[in-house]
């Protein structure tokens, strides 16, 4: 009864909503390795894709520049709503990282000035030349637009987080 039940399933179409609710998910439990929680939501929960369907893209995204999971999500949201499904799955595999991060900055630019983040500021040391680990990891882009969207004269941070950052 199971391949009968799982067939309807996936014969059923594909909003933009159901993939922003699904790769939302995804971004809210798998903290530190979504990629297991995308397989569990989109083949064994939803059953959008079949385990070879699944590794299929899969293993297409490891070839590709980027996260996994990223890259996964786009190819996804494109194979079931086009252009406009792969930026509705990103959408909500971004949302909540990118929030928390834009509002984490916010906070920690607002209290710059504290003796607290003045002593933390001090014992980190900048990356190394040539290094992006900090801008690939998304720590310095959110600080950075609060900082366009709140600027401040009285915002006192370290070098790698500067006016002039590139992220």
């Amino acid at each position: 009864m199971e391949p009968v039940l799982r067939d309807e399933m996936r014969d059923r179409p594909v909003t933009r909503g159901a993939l922003f609710a699904a790769f939302l998910k995804v971004s809210l439990y798998g903290f530190g390795g979504p990629l297991v929680w995308a397989r569990r939501v989109l083949v064994e929960e939803r059953h959008w894709l079949s385990d070879v369907e699944f590794a299929e893209i899969l293993s297409f995204c490891q070839f590709l520049p980027g996260p996994n999971v990223v890259s996964m999500t786009v190819c996804v949201g494109a194979k079931f709503q086009g252009v406009a499904g792969a930026l509705a799955a990103l959408a909500g595999f971004v949302l909540i990282p990118w929030t928390l991060g834009f509002a984490i900055g916010t906070v920690v630019l607002s209290y710059a000035q504290t003796a607290l983040l003045q002593g933390i500021y001090a014992g980190l040391p900048p990356p190394p030349r040539g290094s992006s680990s900090l801008r690939a990891s998304g720590f310095c882009c959110p600080i950075a637009a609060a900082r366009l969207l709140w600027p401040s004269s009285h915002w006192v941070s370290p070098a790698w987080l500067s006016p002039d950052c590139r992220c």
